[in-house]
């Protein structure tokens, strides 16, 4: 099952530059707004989240994780949406230090970094969006 969405819309024409037209649909999961590709689908859970926001994994201080699957390749994968991580210089350096991490460690007990997604505008990203491989 699918997590409520609104409209599909496009990237402003004047943007086509920065990044590169895609379509995007909005899906509000736990009160947070993910803006994903169209390919990016939440997909409900069997977990012990509430029956709103079956597609939440989790969320912590530096965002909130739900579950999608990308209907191109039928791979489940973890969205991870952190919200204003420019805020503070800490919390700058700590999504860096992620991003470096999460690139290069292999092992079967850590997630790997699949993408970072590309925000729908440029002008206002304010949020970092990344997906990671899941582990059932």
């Amino acid at each position: 099952m699918r997590a409520a969405a609104s409209p599909t819309y496009e990237c402003p024409e004047s943007e086509a530059d920065s990044v590169p037209s895609r379509k995007f649909v909005s899906y509000i999961i736990d009160k947070s707004r993910f803006d994903l590709p169209t390919q990016y689908q939440p997909i409900k859970s069997l977990g012990k989240s509430s029956p709103f926001n079956r597609s939440l994994l989790g969320h912590g201080a530096y965002g909130v994780v739900c579950k999608a699957v990308n209907t191109l390749t039928q791979e489940q994968l973890a969205i991870k949406k952190v919200p204003n991580p420019f805020a503070t210089l800490t919390n700058a350096k700590n999504l860096c230090r992620e991003i470096k991490l999460m690139r290069f460690l292999k092992h079967m007990n850590i997630v790997g970094l699949r993408d970072i997604l590309n925000p729908v505008s440029i002008n206002l990203a304010q949020d970092v969006t990344l997906s990671y491989f899941h582990r059932r």
